[in-house]
């Protein structure tokens, strides 16, 4: 399996089963809040961080708590990507911005899905690789990139977080889920190649995980 391929199925069960462990009733615990990290260059992301619009600890001290059932909607980032250089219909690989970019586009993934640097990166070395971060890169170049809402308007992180990093009620069980999923995914999103959406445009190589997953 190539690693791409192996990030995507990662990022699909991380939507399906909802990654972070959440406490019964819809509030994050203690062990599961995110802080702030310093940045690998402080001085790049200081210079971004007049449009950046990172939220507080306070914003993300219940960023694995889900909420919902939300269904995907129009993105609101387009404008604020606009405004360093991007064209939310036409993004470029993850891996292609520039560092002064890509410092502001994580910025935007901070404010979307209630989440700070710690989320993903390993905080004593930036560029470590982590599991995360491949799941980071397979929503960015799978889903924003390739995905859009059935009348063809943008998606982006915001469209289904709403600024929570997991956005399901995982009290309607496995089986609910997968009718949410059905129809809020499947039937309210579309492929830009005109594919038709089916759970394996998420779900590569596999079936969704199974009830009992923890991802």
């Amino acid at each position: 399996m190539t690693r791409l391929t192996s990030s995507v199925l990662l990022f699909a069960m991380l939507i399906a089963g909802g990654c972070a462990a959440t406490a019964s009733d819809g509030s994050a615990s203690s062990e599961n809040a995110v802080h702030v990290g310093q940045g690998p260059d402080a001085a790049v992301e200081a210079s971004t961080s007049d449009d950046a619009g990172a939220p507080s600890d306070t914003d993300a001290s219940d960023a694995t708590a889900p909420v919902g059932p939300r269904g995907p909607s129009t993105t609101t980032f387009t404008a604020k990507l606009a405004a360093f250089g991007l064209d939310v219909n036409n993004l470029p690989a993850l891996h292609d911005l520039p560092i002064n970019q890509k410092m502001k586009v994580m910025r935007t993934f901070n404010e979307s899905m209630g989440m700070q640097c710690n989320a993903c990166h390993d905080l004593s070395d930036y560029s470590a690789e982590t599991k995360m971060k491949d799941v980071a890169r397979a929503g960015w170049d799978e889903i924003t990139r390739k995905v859009t809402m059935a009348d063809g308007s943008a998606l982006y992180c915001d469209s289904c977080h709403y600024g929570k990093r997991d956005f399901l009620d995982h009290t309607v069980g496995h089986a609910g889920i997968s009718q949410w999923m059905q129809t809020n995914f499947v039937e309210k999103l579309k492929s830009k190649d005109g594919a038709d959406m089916a759970c394996t445009t998420c779900h590569k190589e596999g079936a969704p995980p199974p009830p009992d997953s923890t991802h």
